[in-house]
């Protein structure tokens, strides 16, 4: 397996370098593929919103789903902030807050606002943490400028899912002075659900017993979020953004058996409020630039699920849950330029804490958490950067209720990473960095699933992971044919989070998160924009996300080597896509694969499959009175969700087989109509 994708990563290599060389100058998409140097940043490519007038995008993300080769990579979830990873940045700097993700940002800048989209070498830009290719949006606010989009969903099977007819979001931006502002109004409204047969095997192989499912899956998700940007004339910059969003959930699951007996339903409903106010202030101090940043994120939830039988003499299950948590963080970042090197220090503090009462039983979590990293980044030549970062985080992690503990880590992390202008067509990226995980807290404490029999105790002794990360990047202008992007990671983990059996008093064992002692992890991404102009196809293109993960540690039950639990093994998104000419029309075809390792549970192996690959086709025309509509059909293939479940006796995996359970879910095909204009 090793030698085949060895044999396939350098392929693809070898194929985007021949056609690199055989490309000519761009039909369709037009960019600057010369690297160029602006100080010591490195420019891959650049584009003007005309590039991509033909897709008539609305808004900055819809834009930005165009550049060939590229793929949006959101900030990494932690706690805290820490340095940058999200590739997009707008106006030259990092997307405020954490509970604005990089997708409702870009949503909320009209197309027509954006001058110019500017793809840099990310290690060159003097920000910590970046890498590759990462696209500066610059905005230009001057005016009010909106724009609203309407989405309507229906299915044609599965009686308990209703129509989601009211997800729907408005954005409005405008600028006063030197002072622009955004505002997003989101109703994320989603109505999901499946059913089909289940099937009972008995340890000897024979039918045990016959059930249909049917579950159905509500999410009503409103949320507002205000944003500003402030650009004084005396060359400070500064923003404020706060959001709130309401969810609520309610789920059904109903379950008929051959045993009338053992039917059974489940239901369960959520229901989370969330506070987020962020704001950061640059400005000029000595010979550097200091930059001040603070936010605060409080959250309140609640869940109720209940599990009732057919068989009224066996009582019911019942549980609440109520969450209370939050996160408060002070980040300064000081940069300066030395030595025609970009140097910045940075401390952090960050508060964090989950107060949880569940069935009576009050816990809580929290950590107080102080970072620190010195970096420095330099340009050694006209192809060649330097990229260094050294640091330390010390934390404090407390837990009360009916475990008490106190623990102190100290974790020391880093990155050196060097790129190369190989020619006007070809970046490289190499680097080797020490990163530290975070936890979860919720995985401290514990949690109980009623319908799947599969919660977790709680574990006071989690420690962080920790890895070692090689990784190499490859990005390759096709010219006229398009761009690619490869990266291959190689990771060395010690302390990684898995699932584990703890054992109480009497010797039973039980789920939980916990830590194994150390495991391998190897990844290859590719992501790819082939125009198809040059073949004849004039305004096709086809574009392919694909990535394949390989892990190996020891199961702390078995003593086998196994991969990661739950890991996608190979995931592949493309699409088909032409823009016909001298029309307003366009069509496509997209096409996803989803291949998982099992999930390993201490009595439990849970197996998912894919029976036909989630296939959608669509039409979309940019102009109907004035309107873009976009009409999809999901799922034409009708793709069955496969899960196969082994149940082991109380000795767990290594024990004797109960029984098995195989179920088949079924979706329906899907009816989809998006309307969308400008304000």
């Amino acid at each position: 397996m090793r030698v085949f994708t060895t044999a396939i990563l350098i392929s693809w290599t070898l194929m985007l370098t021949t056609i690199s060389v055989a490309a000519e100058d761009a039909h369709s998409v037009r960019a600057v593929d010369v690297s160029q140097a602006m100080g010591s940043k490195l420019i891959l490519r650049s584009f003007t919103p005309v590039d991509f007038s033909q897709y008539s995008p609305s808004n900055a993300f819809e834009l930005v789903q165009h550049i060939p080769g590229f793929s949006i990579s959101e900030q990494a979830s932690k706690r805290g902030l820490g340095q940058a990873s999200a590739n997009i940045l707008i106006n030259g700097n990092r997307v405020a807050g954490k509970n604005n993700s990089l997708e409702q940002a870009l949503k909320r800048i009209p197309f027509n606002t954006i001058q110019q989209i500017t793809i840099y070498e990310g290690a060159s830009l003097g920000m910590p943490g970046l890498s590759g290719e990462v696209v500066d949006i610059e905005v230009d606010s001057s005016g009010i400028n909106g724009t609203w989009r309407w989405h309507i969903e229906h299915r044609d099977q599965n009686d308990l899912v209703d129509p989601a007819y009211w997800k729907a979001n408005i954005a409005l931006s405008g600028k006063h002075s030197t002072t622009s502002w955004s505002l997003g109004i989101d109703n994320n409204y989603r109505r999901l659900g499946h059913g089909g047969p289940e099937t009972v095997f008995n340890d000897a192989g024979n039918i045990s017993e016959n059930r249909q499912e049917a579950a159905s899956y509500d999410r009503d998700k409103p949320s507002i979020a205000l944003g500003f940007e402030f650009n004084p004339i005396n060359g400070n910059t500064g923003h404020v953004d706060i959001s709130y969003e309401h969810y609520w959930q309610s789920d059904l699951e109903v379950r008929s058996s051959s045993i009338a007996s053992l039917g059974q339903r489940y239901e369960r409903k959520a229901k989370h409020k969330t506070m987020e106010l962020s704001g950061d202030y640059a400005f000029d101090l000595g010979y550097g630039r200091l930059k001040l940043i603070a936010l605060h994120n409080e959250s309140r939830q609640q869940e109720q699920s209940s599990l009732k039988y057919s068989d009224l003499n066996k009582p019911p299950f019942q549980s609440g849950r109520q969450d209370k948590l939050g996160e408060s963080i002070l980040r300064s970042e000081f940069s300066w330029p030395s030595a025609d090197a970009d140097w910045q220090w940075s401390l952090e503090s960050a508060y964090n804490f989950l107060d949880r009462y569940l069935d009576g039983v009050d816990s809580k979590v929290d950590e107080l958490r102080f970072e620190t990293n010195v970096s420095y980044s330099k340009s050694l030549n006209s192809a060649l950067g330097l990229q260094l970062s050294l640091g330390v985080e010390k934390s404090e992690i407390s837990q009360s209720g009916n475990i008490e503990q106190n623990r102190n880590f100290t974790r020391a992390k880093g990155l050196l990473g060097i790129t190369y202008a190989a020619s006007d067509l070809t970046n490289l990226y190499v680097g080797v960095s020490r990163k530290v995980g975070q936890l979860k807290f919720s995985d401290f404490l514990q949690t109980v699933d009623l319908i799947d029999s599969n919660s977790n105790n709680s574990n006071p002794d989690l420690v962080p992971q920790q890895a070692w990360q090689l990784e190499f990047k490859l990005e390759q202008s096709l010219k006229s044919w398009g761009a690619a992007s490869i990266i291959l990671r190689a990771e060395d983990i010690e302390d990684i989070v898995e699932r584990v059996a703890v054992y109480d008093e009497s010797g039973t064992g039980r789920d939980a998160v916990g830590n194994i002692d150390s495991a391998k992890r190897y990844s290859g991404l590719l992501n790819a924009t082939f125009e198809l102009s040059p073949l004849g196809f004039s305004g096709a293109r086809l574009m392919i996300d694909s990535q394949y993960n390989r892990s190996r540690l020891k199961d702390p039950l078995t003593n086998a080597y196994r991969r990661l639990g739950d890991e996608i093994i190979n995931k592949v998104d493309a699409e088909l896509r032409q823009d016909i000419p001298q029309t307003a029309i366009a069509w496509g075809i997209t096409f996803e694969q989803n291949h998982f390792e099992p999930e390993y549970l201490y009595s439990q192996i849970i197996t998912k499959r894919e029976q036909r690959n989630l296939v959608v086709a669509y039409i979309e025309h940019s102009n109907v009175w004035g309107l873009k509509a976009r009409f999809s059909l999901r799922n034409i293939l009708d793709r069955v969700d496969h899960q196969t479940t082994r149940n082991y006796d109380s000795e767990g995996r290594v024990g004797e087989l109960k029984n098995e359970e195989r179920r088949a879910r079924d979706f329906g095909l899907m009816y989809l109509l998006t309307l969308s204009g400008s304000l």
